[in-house]
């Protein structure tokens, strides 16, 4: 109301508001000392109404009158207008929200915008949670108007946004746009195609998702094609029991998402599709899927954090999704933390020149029941999770901080960092790591880092490949729980793991390639016996005994099994060896 008086007076200053004011309908008839009547002497002021039905049926309104109305539906319902009484034309369109029709039609109050800003319960909205408001909303928002939606709870089935709007609430807390059940929709905000400098802020997104069956996302900014940058903004939105993603952006560039929550949806809590875009400050948890799923390249993930994703119900331990899931080239992770996620912390894929400081993977791998409690991790369910898991990444620097617990509920962790496959990458892993390993490097190349202040090194000292076996045993293959690993300590090289075979090891002098010194013509091995443990399928089952194994100079390992052992198809083995460096003459 305040603002409305402020722009009567504005408009008494400049000019754009000197008629006199009709005291009604005698009024011209009383006259002063001079004989002018009061209608022509006294400085006009504006009628004011308690809502738009009482202006609508009075009588003694005429063109250039102006109008307040305490309410739209009743006094102080937060839809207090200014209006103008024109006389109707052929290019006014009455729609009830901006345009109003009076008495008997002949004149109209058109809604007076201050400052460009429209408050939707001046065009009729509720925000009640029981009445549809969709029409209103949507009218403001064809109109291009900044639109501010007022504490309330607002049922929409779908609103779409052009370039330029905004929509602006008064906090996430108290501002709710919730979902009609309406199954025709795929987001409950969107925009037309190529929409730009779309801005949503401090606002809440409620999919009600026990009223919705297909998946709608609770806000969708979409290209059918890369083109110029976008340039949105999502600020102090919280997303929450969507039945598709919290915020999808597809083809969008230069976008910045912060200060956001998107918790409980059934799929991902952020997914984007673009490039060039800055996530920052957000907090995904709780979704059924991934917190943050990012999939092309040259953007910026800071300060988010993910926890309690990936969950997925009546799935049991089927389908498993991390917390944070990246994708392409040139991606930033900074300071972000993944914790107590049901897959990996973070999940690197098929990307290059990939920055990662300051993050901290913490407890993923977690189980929960259909109450959100940890239960034991069934044996043989799946493999374990990692903290930070990479596969096909190059030429990036990783360094992650971790306590990636083996709890005795249940909780599992496979290691800090799995680095599966890539080459020229440089890691940094801090951790408190107590159940394998703070590192696999997998069958990485040309890779340095830290772990724990030991600094590793690889090719140059070691590395691991599995050689052609013989055709009595077939194929030769790791065992996905319990991988097999190769670290430097201090020098002494630490080699651990288990590997199946295809067939039944029954001869009793097999080769098995398993690791390979590199620069053979530097260094030497002394010839090792080994003690390797025998099982009839993994080592999850009951071991079968003790066989011998030897190491050869060439850093192959030959097993022996020169017993009565039958029904071998798995060997685990652990042992501790010192390369000696040749001196060349």
């Amino acid at each position: 109301m305040a603002g409305i008086i402020k722009k009567v007076k504005v408009m008494q200053n400049d000019g754009t508001f000197t008629d006199y004011i009709p005291l009604g309908a005698d009024a011209v008839n009383i006259k002063t000392e001079d004989g002018m009547s009061v209608e022509n002497k006294i400085k006009k002021k504006p009628y004011y109404f308690n809502t738009v039905a009482d202006m609508k049926v009075a009588t003694y309104l005429k063109a250039g009158d102006i109008v307040i109305t305490l309410g739209y539906y009743k006094a102080n319902d937060g839809g207090s207008g200014l209006y103008k009484i024109k006389t109707l034309t052929n290019d006014d369109i009455i729609d009830e929200k901006f345009i109003i029709s009076i008495n008997d039609n002949t004149l109209i109050a058109e809604l007076i915008v201050i400052n460009e800003i429209v408050n939707v319960k001046q065009i009729g909205a509720k925000g009640d949670g029981i009445n549809n408001d969709t029409s209103y909303i949507q009218s403001a928002l064809n109109k291009k108007y900044e639109i501010f939606v007022p504490n309330g709870t607002y049922l929409v089935s779908s609103l779409t946004l052009k370039s330029g709007n905004k929509l602006i609430g008064e906090s996430w807390y108290s501002s709710i746009i919730k979902s009609i059940n309406n199954n025709n929709e795929n987001a409950i905000i969107t925009t037309i195609d190529g929409a730009m400098r779309v801005q949503i802020m401090d606002i809440a997104i409620d999919g009600n998702r026990e009223n919705n069956t297909n998946e709608i996302d609770g806000i969708h900014l979409y290209k059918t094609s890369s083109g110029n940058d976008t340039h949105s903004y999502i600020h102090n939105v919280r997303c929450y029991q969507c039945t598709g993603n919290g915020i999808h952006l597809s083809k969008q560039l230069e976008t910045r998402i912060n200060h956001c929550v998107c918790n409980n949806n059934s799929k991902n809590g952020i997914i984007h599709e673009g490039s060039d875009t800055t996530i920052e400050d957000c907090v995904c948890s709780s979704n059924y899927e991934i917190g943050i799923l990012v999939t092309a390249g040259a953007n910026r993930i800071i300060n988010n954090k993910c926890f309690y994703n990936g969950f997925k119900p009546n799935t049991e331990y089927s389908e498993r999704y991390s917390g944070f899931k990246i994708f392409s080239a040139n991606n930033s992770i900074i300071g972000c933390h993944a914790q107590e996620n049901a897959g990996h912390g973070f999940e690197l894929v098929d990307a290059n020149e990939i920055t990662m400081n300051g993050c901290c993977a913490d407890n993923n791998g977690l189980y929960l029941n259909e109450n959100r409690q940890v239960i034991p991790l069934p044996i043989g369910t799946d493999p374990l999770y990692d903290g930070v898991n990479c596969n096909n990444v190059r030429r990036s620097y990783i360094e992650c901080a971790g306590r990636n617990l083996h709890l005795t509920n249940g909780a599992s962790q496979r290691y800090t960092l799995n680095l599966l496959t890539g080459g020229k990458n440089t890691f940094v892993v801090s951790s408190g790591n107590q159940l394998i390993d703070d590192i696999n490097l997998g069958e990485s190349t040309e890779i340095s880092g830290i772990s724990n202040g030991l600094r590793i090194q690889t090719p140059i000292d070691i590395d691991h490949r599995f050689l052609t076996v013989t055709s009595t045993l077939g194929t030769l293959t790791e065992d996905t729980d319990f991988p097999f690993k190769i670290k430097n300590e201090n020098g002494f090289i630490h080699v651990y793991g288990a590997v199946k075979f295809e067939n039944e090891l029954l001869t009793s002098y097999n080769e098995i390639g398993i690791i390979k010194i590199i620069n053979a013509n530097d260094y030497n091995i002394e010839n090792l016996n080994i003690p390797i443990v025998a099982y009839s399928s993994s080592p999850y089952s009951d071991p079968i005994g003790l066989i011998n194994g030897r190491m050869a100079t060439d850093g192959s390992i030959k097993i022996r099994n020169r017993g009565t052992n039958r029904g071998i198809k798995c060997v685990y083995m652990d042992f501790i060896y010192r390369p000696i460096k040749q001196n060349k003459i």
